[in-house]
């Protein structure tokens, strides 16, 4: 997964570029709070080259409300950056970031609360118990369909995969997303085995030229015919 990772890391540097659409009514700290988008600005600007320094300002973003702030500094737990790994401190940042949003008039879909969400619902598929696992794997999918603004139906409609701009937090997080729902369905994890919808979602992934779609070829080729 570490071509993942480099994913999330790439997003973390251009993401202060990127233009954000907020919901209607909202009003996030990290828009209209200008000692928060500069924490943010500085934190980004050290990044993986210096992630101790990095996690200091987002967790200081994070203290005044920051929604991304939090959900970076739960990534920083989760993976062992700039500080020692704790996956039950990852789970209250990733908590606090869509509890944020939610009290910050949002509706889960900033970039900071859909990760925070998306890194929930693998770290309850990674979970022992099988009801954990079922919740992750639906809050995936929930995931999924939020980015693409789908009706909650049983199943994804992959034939309406938004095509988001290269390099967009969006993008990212679909092509992590989408890809992890596909192995799940491969696997077995927190759903039946289903290798026909994991073709299928590996080949959504491949046709939208999605950055993981390497991954999906490697896996398509371990699959059984």
């Amino acid at each position: 997964m570490d071509k993942l990772h480099a994913l999330k890391s790439y997003w973390q540097a251009c993401v202060a570029f990127l233009f954000l659409s907020l919901p209607l009514g909202a009003e996030f700290v990290d828009e209209s709070n200008a000692k928060v988008r500069a924490l943010l600005q500085e934190g980004d600007t050290y990044g993986e080259h210096a992630p101790e320094n990095a996690l200091r300002f987002h967790k200081q973003a994070s203290d005044l409300g920051s929604v991304r702030g939090s959900e970076i500094v739960g990534e920083g737990y989760l993976n062992g950056e700039g500080v020692k790994k704790n996956e039950p401190k990852a789970r209250f940042y990733f908590e606090k970031a869509i509890q944020l949003d939610h009290e910050q008039g949002g509706s889960g879909v900033s970039d900071g609360a859909l990760n925070a969400r998306m890194h929930l619902a693998m770290m309850d598929v990674d979970a022992p118990d099988p009801a954990s696992q079922a919740q992750g794997f639906h809050m995936l999918q929930e995931v999924v369909r939020d980015l693409n603004k789908q009706p909650k139906k049983p199943s994804l409609d992959l034939k309406n995969i938004t095509n988001f701009p290269e390099n967009s937090w969006q993008r990212i997080a679909l092509s992590i997303a989408l890809y992890h729902l596909g192995y799940y369905y491969e696997m077995g994890k927190g759903t039946p085995r289903n290798p026909q919808k994991a073709r299928a979602i590996y080949q959504k992934v491949i046709q939208a030229k999605l950055y993981t779609q390497g991954a999906a070829q490697a896996r398509l080729k371990q699959m059984h015919p």
